[in-house]
């Protein structure tokens, strides 16, 4: 990001210049930016963790044994998760 000349505070407007981590938990603002300095962001790869549990209910219309599947979308992940059940329908 470049700034096109001096920056000046507008309370009218205002701005926040910082970085968040990806959860939103924890974060650091730059209280004054400095125009001739470049700002880099640096982090760390995400770490395993977490859990999503859900319950859903299926109907079998014909009898034996199938493959159903659950997928979580989200932006929060860069995948879109699937987990495969197999069923027995009597």
């Amino acid at each position: 990001m470049t700034y096109g000349g001096e920056l000046t505070p507008d309370a009218a407007v205002g701005s926040l210049v910082g970085a968040e981590n990806r959860d939103g938990t924890s974060g650091v603002t730059v209280t004054d930016v400095d125009t001739d300095l470049a700002y880099v962001v640096q982090t760390s790869p995400p770490t395993a963790g977490g859990a999503v549990t859900f319950d859903y209910t299926i109907k079998g219309l014909l009898h034996g044994t199938w493959s159903t599947s659950a997928t979580l979308r989200s932006d929060a992940i860069n995948t879109i998760p699937i987990e495969v059940t197999k069923i027995r329908v009597r």
